[in-house]
């Protein structure tokens, strides 16, 4: 009779509804595959040059910078990956930008200031730290980001660019003001 009806709705809608939550994990899952953990890099001026990082094994060139770890902002980041990289310590940081690089990981671009009399040094075995024209960097970022990464090479190279120009020093001359 009607019971009967109304346990096999009931049943019909808990498989349909056992099978959405099913999907939605699955695709929950493949969501946090593609979306990658997040980055931050360091972009650190001196005069007309910026600062540099080079791996002596593959000649892969960059700003200072890395993932960010469990429960850290980006800016936190930006600070601690300079460090590690370069023993240098920010003074201060401001985001410039946050775009989508390799594998759709989300990078934060952060501006950042140091002591003036601090020199860098290569914390990390088998790196090279050195102050580069912008250009130098701008042409690797052209290297490293193809297809998904082109939002934040465009980003970085029309950063670097202005820094080129001497546009992103006075920029920071009236941010410090």
């Amino acid at each position: 009779g009607m019971r009967g009806e109304r346990d096999d709705e009931r049943a019909i809608s808990q498989e349909h509804e056992a099978r959405a939550d099913a999907a939605e994990g699955h695709a929950a899952e493949l969501e946090a595959q593609i979306a990658e953990v997040p980055a931050a890099v360091a972009y650190v001026f001196r005069g007309d040059r910026i600062l540099s990082v080079t791996r002596r094994d593959t000649g892969a060139r960059g700003a200072p910078g890395g993932k960010l770890d469990p429960g850290e902002t980006p800016e936190q980041a930006a600070r601690r990956e300079l460090r590690e990289e370069t023993g240098l310590v920010a003074t201060s940081a401001r985001l410039v930008y946050a775009a989508h690089g390799p594998s759709r990981r989300l990078v934060h671009a952060f501006l950042i200031t140091v002591d003036d009399a601090a020199e860098p040094v290569a914390v990390e075995e088998g790196t090279r730290v050195e102050w580069v024209a912008p250009e130098v960097l701008a042409s690797a970022f052209a290297q490293e980001f193809h297809g998904p990464g082109i939002e934040a090479a465009q980003a970085a190279r029309s950063l670097l660019a202005a820094s080129s120009a001497g546009r992103v020093a006075k920029a920071l001359a009236i941010i410090e003001r």
